[in-house]
């Protein structure tokens, strides 16, 4: 009984998700009348410039003045919005839905590839591997699944 509970909460939360996204999606497409596949970043790049905000003065600010930065978040991705637009956006009002879709799907990509490597520990640091073995295995990526998987096979 108690997996059965737990699967119907699930798929209640899945289904939530799905109508935040489809709700989005038809939100943006009637207001703008253009398919915007990356309306989802940008609410995600309002969500790193709070918490990085949060972040970085959390332990000089009250807890209630804590709340008045998540209006940084909001300015943020209103911001990128603003960029995004004009420049990549508006060109494409008078198109096909084809080249819209194409261009938000190229924009999701890109600023998630962006939102990806900003949040990462070594932003702005180049990477350099160095490995002191000259093995086949030490030549591997360094994700922890490749290198276990080629340590199974190797044994």
């Amino acid at each position: 009984m108690d997996t059965l509970i737990t699967q119907f909460l699930n798929s209640l939360f899945y289904a939530s998700i799905l109508f935040l996204i489809a709700s989005g999606l038809s939100l943006v497409y009637g207001v703008m009348r253009i398919v915007n596949m990356a309306h989802g970043n940008l609410y995600a790049i309002g969500a790193y410039v709070a918490a990085w905000a949060i972040g970085l003065a959390s332990s000089e600010l009250h807890v209630s003045l804590l709340f008045v930065l998540l209006i940084t978040g909001a300015l943020a991705a209103a911001l990128a919005g603003a960029i995004i637009e004009p420049a990549f956006l508006r060109p494409l009002y008078r198109r096909a839905e084809e080249y819209q879709l194409l261009m938000t799907f190229g924009l999701l990509l890109v600023l998630e590839d962006v939102m990806r490597s900003a949040a990462s520990p070594s932003w702005g640091r180049p990477t350099r591997r160095t490995t002191s073995s000259s093995s086949w295995s030490a030549r591997l990526p360094p994700w922890g699944w490749a290198r276990s998987s080629t340590a199974r096979a190797s044994a």
